[in-house]
């Protein structure tokens, strides 16, 4: 296709023989969807590692605590996106949510595990041992339970968005199993450091939860009527009221992915409007071997 643009798109400039040449068909859609979603990913992946980076470093203050996460991250996410290739799942612009939301879980899980361990206690081995135990429940039910959730989009018809369940699923699971093996195993051979003592709260946060905690005891019917309220606005919003309101639609348009703004958008829509974008077969039964005869063919067309 840049081949063609390269022959066809002068011609336009020119202004002669054509005024305006137009670019229509879904292989022009599906490489400006698959060039957009490589540049997407180029971009929110820089922008969540400088996140993370500036997040556990002034959470931690400590080059090894983030040494240890970054590295665990690292490994997990590679090891994820390996499964896909392992087991035969096809990239596609569904499947680029798989590494950013296994990094994400994954992140919150090592934040929860580095936090207890860094509370003081006597040996290492001890508050790993703490740590462990003492995350172990919660973090465990919270990933299986995003994995599960993850893993019933297996029910689909569709197959980007079978993939990309399973395809998530799997990755929390080698997460779950390296924020319990790797990561501690980091941790002691980069001898992350620990607090020397307890650290106090301070004491803008202790005049937040004073207010807070009162707050929402005072207001507890206001604020659970108003999440039904919304929650009832979001069902009828997806699901509709039958004679009074629709459901949303579903998008299977590929323009609709498209941004309007851009070339091939624009060309397809003008011809959609012009001209129709229905789709015709033509079957034709030829003698065996005469497909590609040429004086078969100019006796039929005539």
């Amino acid at each position: 296709m840049a081949a063609i643009d390269a022959l066809v798109l002068p011609l336009e400039k020119a202004g002669a023989p054509f005024t305006v040449i137009r670019r229509v068909g879904t292989p022009w859609l599906d490489a400006w969807l698959e060039r957009q979603t490589g540049e997407s990913t180029k971009n929110f992946m820089p922008l969540f590692g400088v996140f993370l980076i500036s997040l556990v470093f002034l959470v931690y203050r400590s080059w090894r605590a983030l040494a240890a996460i970054v590295l665990t991250l690292g490994a997990v996410v590679a090891m994820a996106m390996g499964l896909g290739d392992l087991i035969g799942w096809s990239n596609s612009m569904v499947s680029t949510l798989v590494p950013l939301t296994v990094m994400v879980t994954t992140t919150a899980t090592l934040v929860y595990i580095h936090s207890r361990y860094m509370e003081p206690g006597t040996e290492p081995r001890e508050d790993h041992a703490r740590a462990l135990a003492n995350k172990f429940l919660p973090c465990t039910a919270s990933m299986f339970a995003t994995a599960v959730g993850f893993a019933a989009l297996a029910v689909s018809d569709i197959r980007p968005v079978r993939e990309m369940g399973l395809w998530t699923a799997c990755g929390l699971i080698v997460a779950w199993f390296s924020c319990f093996t790797l990561f501690p195993a980091l941790q002691s051979l980069l001898r992350c450091p620990k607090r020397s003592a307890a650290a106090g709260t301070g004491r803008r946060f202790s005049a937040f939860v004073d207010v807070l905690v009162p707050a929402t005891r005072r207001y507890r019917w206001p604020l659970v009527a108003g999440a039904l309220l919304m929650m009832g606005c979001g069902a009828v919003a997806l699901f509709g009221v039958p004679g009074k309101l629709p459901a949303l639609k579903l998008e299977t348009d590929a323009l609709t992915y498209v941004d309007p703004r851009v070339r091939v958008a624009q060309d397809t829509r003008r011809f959609e409007e012009s001209n129709g974008l229905d789709v015709l077969d033509l079957w034709l039964q030829t003698p065996p071997g005469r497909a590609l005869d040429p004086e078969f063919l100019r006796a039929w067309s005539r």
